[in-house]
């Protein structure tokens, strides 16, 4: 497992008023996984339904890990704000610079 990084959130997907709600403003403190001697499946399952913090090429983002797809190497991933602004959506593996599993957020 590597180090740990905060990251500020900003926007309100991961917002829905429930104690698991990350809202705009709050900074999150996450623990980098190791992608580099783990397969896909071990690393999504660990990390499965819940808040992760994932660097991809082009963006920075905080969503729920919902599902994966182990055959096409597909990350699935939702919001918790169900305002349909925040649609789910999927994302290759092979985009994934690194995952941070959210550990601890700070309002």
């Amino acid at each position: 497992e590597g180090g740990y990084m905060a990251f500020e959130i900003i926007g309100n997907s991961m917002d829905n008023g429930s104690i698991d709600s990350i809202p705009n403003g709050a900074i999150v403190l996450g623990k980098m996984m190791d992608m580099t001697h783990k397969p896909f499946s071990e690393i999504s399952n660990a990390l499965l339904n819940k808040p992760v913090i994932v660097v991809f090429k082009s963006r920075i983002i905080c969503k729920q890990l919902t599902g994966y797809n182990a055959d096409n190497q597909i990350m699935e991933f939702d919001s918790l704000n169900d305002s349909p602004e925040f649609q789910g959506f999927e994302m290759p593996f092979s985009e994934v610079l690194e995952v941070y599993e959210v550990v601890k957020k700070q309002l």
